[in-house]
């Protein structure tokens, strides 16, 4: 499945930052000895990818699984009957293996003769308008039964934003002191199997720091 046509791509990366000395008007002026910072950081992009995925086919949802029926049995029941890879068994037709103790046997599903296919009265109405709503229509050409048979452009985006403040201070020549409070929320939204399903991914964090530091000498 060869790509056809160059899928986008988007990111975006910005900032700011405001900082200076602390002043309070007839208050404080701390001009010489105290400062401040502030700043924010976004981060934004979106990654668009092919993804190749499995869904049901129209004779599936009609309960129609012949084409998944094992071609060559792979053993027999305590019965004789064959068995085939993939073959699906009516759980109302439960009953006690004689050959195998505490296990059941059940008759596989088939309709009109045709085997593997669960006959309409078995097919529940919730069921199937949930896999109406939620499983897109194959969409390649490729026959009933071979999988992957959907493809769909997915995009993967990011929102990050970072904040932060800090203080700084001298108080004398020789002794520093600083306090830091930063934050930082990042999602990341993925698609899944189909285009109605997505993942979420959230970062949250926040970290806070205090310092301080003293000059001993001009050499320590």
């Amino acid at each position: 499945y060869p790509a056809t046509a160059q899928l986008p791509y988007e990111q975006n990366q910005y900032g700011l930052y405001f900082g200076g000395p602390v002043t309070i008007p007839h208050v404080f002026k701390g001009k010489n000895n105290t400062w401040f910072s502030l700043y924010w950081e976004g981060f934004r992009s979106k990654t668009t990818s092919a993804l190749l995925e499995s869904t049901l086919t129209n004779k599936m949802i009609a309960g129609d699984y012949s084409a998944e029926l094992g071609t060559t049995s792979i053993g027999t029941d305590c019965n004789g009957q064959p068995e085939y890879a993939n073959e699906i068994y009516d759980p109302t037709t439960s009953v006690v293996d004689p050959c195998h103790k505490g296990e059941f046997l059940r008759t596989p599903f088939s309709y009109n003769g045709k085997l593997n296919v669960i006959p309409p009265s078995h097919l529940n109405a919730v069921s199937q308008a949930l896999v109406a709503k939620y499983y897109p229509a194959p969409n390649l050409n490729v026959a009933e039964g071979v999988t992957p048979n959907y493809e769909f452009n997915g995009a993967t985006t990011i929102a990050s934003d970072v904040l932060g403040i800090r203080l700084d201070h001298q108080i004398t020549p020789n002794d520093t002191i600083f306090a830091r409070f930063n934050r930082d929320n990042a999602n990341r939204l993925s698609p899944e199997d189909f285009p109605t399903y997505s993942a979420v991914l959230s970062n949250y964090r926040e970290q806070a720091a205090l310092g301080y530091t003293h000059i001993f000498n001009p050499k320590t």
